[in-house]
């Protein structure tokens, strides 16, 4: 799983930053990125903490983060430690407690104008899939402003058409690791598990549910996002136009990881070129972490966009909408003439004269160019790698 990678991941450390021509002088591709998304139909996004920061949602690994408070709390040397399935399979109750105080924050947040953003693009069928690795279901919650139902979770049985991965599960829900029991988180369970109480499962396993969260090295890994989905994500990036990093720190072996996937994915489909990436953060010390956890970086070529993505995905959903709009105006136009082409020669008269200019008045509808799970014999079983 997700997290099993992170372990596999761990030799790619973070160099500490030093003066460098080639990555010491940010600068901003946004106007690049601009003209890539303008011909793009299949457009890949994975997202991050950054893309809530502005929700209300703590981070992880900033100054005041949910590591730091799991610090203070549990007086461990690494807050991350709380994250990991050794401390809940040890410290089962208060494991969870901690997360029910997450869970708490989540309720509170409200989707940001990224979110939104997300969520028109999806509703325009510029999105192959969104894979997030936050677990807050704001994206989610955006997505039901468009009533827009490919845009709910994925799921390989339930839902395998869905545009949204949430490859670190959710706060949202519980889980049996027994069982694989998978229900909506009640306010009176998750009340329970934050008085550090046991929620029990109709299959009776003695450890009970817990918040469908992926952890760190997560023995129930599969419970929480099934192996497959790393099949559709290969089958995505290799048939994407653009691949965007948004408000991904790649401060944590995760993330660095998918990037690693997405980029031998690329290679091995000879699209390196053809399919560029961009990384969308306020700070370039995103580029700089992901540089210093990436090898043969004469070969790495990502756009660096400096902003938000609260700056930065409405501006490009905005333009993708005008696009949108100009696109069937112009169907509308092909389709009049074609339609005045074709017709049979007839005296002139109000009603005919009516007929004919009636679908410049109305906008067609658009068939959406929506890519759905790339269907492959043979799926991986077991373990990721």
């Amino acid at each position: 799983m997700a997290v099993e990678s992170e372990s596999r991941a761990r030799s790619y450390g973070l160099r500490k930053r030093r003066s460098s021509p080639e990555l010491q002088s940010p600068h901003d591709d946004k106007s690049t990125l601009e003209q890539v998304l303008a011909t793009a139909r299949k457009v890949v996004i994975f997202t991050g903490s950054g893309l809530s920061a502005s929700s209300g949602m703590s981070t992880f690994s900033t100054k005041g983060g949910l590591y730091e408070r799991a610090q203070k709390r549990f007086r461990v040397v690494d807050g991350k430690s709380l994250f990991t399935y050794a401390f809940y399979a040890k410290h089962p109750r208060p494991a969870q407690a901690f997360l029910a105080e997450v869970h708490g924050e989540a309720v509170r947040a409200t989707p940001a104008p990224g979110h939104y953003a997300l969520a028109l693009l999806c509703s325009l069928g510029r999105l192959s899939r969104h894979y997030t690795l936050n677990i807050d279901g704001l994206s989610q919650r955006a997505s039901s402003a468009f009533s827009y139902s490919k845009a709910c979770a994925w799921h390989p049985d339930d839902n395998p058409g869905g545009l949204l991965v949430e490859l670190h599960g959710s706060i949202h829900q519980l889980v049996c690791g027994a069982c694989g029991a998978t229900r909506q988180a009640a306010p009176a369970q998750v009340s329970t598990l934050r008085a550090e109480g046991r929620v029990a499962c109709p299959c009776g396993d003695p450890a009970g549910m817990r918040f469908r969260v992926m952890l760190y090295d997560d023995a129930e890994g599969e419970r929480i996002t099934p192996d497959a989905v790393l099949d559709v994500m290969e089958g995505d990036v290799k048939a994407a136009d653009v691949v965007l990093w948004v408000g991904i720190s790649f401060q944590q072996s995760a993330s660095t990881h998918y990037f690693r996937c997405v980029r031998r994915w690329l290679a091995e489909a000879g699209r390196t070129q053809a399919c560029p990436q961009a990384v969308v953060n306020p700070s370039d010390e995103a580029v700089w972490n992901l540089r210093t956890a990436s090898s043969n970086l004469s070969e790495l070529a990502v756009l660096e966009v400096l902003g938000t993505a609260d700056e930065v995905l409405p501006a490009l959903a905005a333009q993708a909408a005008l696009r949108h709009a100009s696109e069937g105006a112009q169907a509308a136009a092909q389709g009049a003439c074609t339609a005045g082409a074709r017709a049979p020669e007839t005296p002139s008269s109000p009603s005919s004269s009516s007929s004919l200019s009636s679908p410049l008045t109305s906008q067609p509808e658009v068939e959406e160019e929506v890519a759905g799970p790339p269907q492959r014999p043979g799926a991986r079983r077991g373990r990721r790698g």
